[in-house]
């Protein structure tokens, strides 16, 4: 009896163990690394501020998707979710939202820049208007 116990016991921690699904994010990247990934082919750059803010200054070759936006979630159903997607906000708050949105939604590679467009001024970089 005890020997039927302990190899129940173990077949039900081995399907517990290898049935977790890792679970899937999103990672916070540098400037640097930014600069690296947006050099690679089919990545989308996606500003998550208000219209206002990205007419004021954004990244070379971003797009605008306004995180305050009823429509914010359909902007991204014509991506392909295999490719990589690069958020920026102000600060990172309403880009690390995002992220986990798309994460959610099926998006394989998200990426939100650590810092966000502050960052980016603070560091010198180029601004697109």
């Amino acid at each position: 009896m005890r020997n039927i116990f302990l190899t129940l016991f173990f077949i039900i921690s081995l399907f517990f163990c290898c049935s977790k699904n890792k679970k899937a994010s999103f990672k916070n990247v540098s400037i640097d690394k930014l600069e690296v990934l947006v050099n690679g082919n089919n990545v989308k750059l996606i500003d998550v501020r208000r219209p206002s803010e990205f007419n004021n200054g954004h990244i070379e070759n971003a797009i605008n998707f306004d995180y305050y936006d009823g429509s914010f979630n359909e902007n991204f159903d014509d991506l392909d979710k295999s490719d990589p997607i690069i958020l920026y906000c102000k600060s990172g708050r309403r880009s690390s939202k995002s992220a986990i949105k798309l994460v959610k939604k099926g998006f394989k590679h998200v990426y939100n820049l650590e810092g966000g467009f502050e960052n980016w001024i603070f560091k010198g970089k180029a601004i697109q208007y």
